[in-house]
């Protein structure tokens, strides 16, 4: 009975970790197209700060899903381990939904936008099964991200538009 408790917490935060990224990425995500058009970074605090707290509350909530979020000044490094990937992941992933031609989703794009943070939250996790399949789906969304003319170029042009 315990590991079907463990599994349901860590179905709760994963679930929770997905929409907190969907409510940021529909919420926020403007805010990285002015950062990109007026070259300011700081600009993208605010999205990144918001998913970091909602991070790190869920963490709270949860914490027995991973050995990480099970005391405070380890759920800080498992926010911060969710939150700065998930971003970068978010970012990447406009350019992997053009390269596999999903065409224009709209607002349906936010489910997208916010599975970097799922996939590595799931990463994060204590069930071995769990970790193995996000870990293998991350690997793919990076390589995707890479190999895809458009992901490579998603990522460039927006770094390079912000911090130059």
């Amino acid at each position: 009975m315990a590991g079907f408790r463990l599994m349901r917490i860590i179905a709760v935060q994963l679930a929770a970790i997905w929409v907190a990224g969907m409510i940021v990425a529909a919420g926020a995500s403007w805010l990285f197209v002015v950062a990109a058009f007026v070259h300011a970074p700081v600009l993208t605090l605010p999205a990144v700060l918001a998913m970091f707290g909602l991070v790190y509350v869920i963490g709270c909530l949860t914490p027995d899903a991973s050995t990480l979020s099970a005391r405070a000044p380890r759920r800080l490094l498992w926010a911060a381990l969710i939150t700065m990937p998930g971003v970068l992941g978010g970012i990447l992933m406009p350019g992997v939904l053009a390269g596999l031609h999903f065409g224009d989703l709209g607002l349906g794009s936010v489910v997208f936008l916010s599975l970097p943070f799922l996939l590595i939250a799931g990463a994060l996790t204590t069930n071995l099964p769990v970790r193995i399949t996000a870990g293998v789906l991350v690997v793919a969304l990076i390589c995707c991200g890479i190999w895809l003319p458009e992901g490579g170029d998603t990522l460039t042009a927006f770094w390079q538009n912000t911090f130059r």
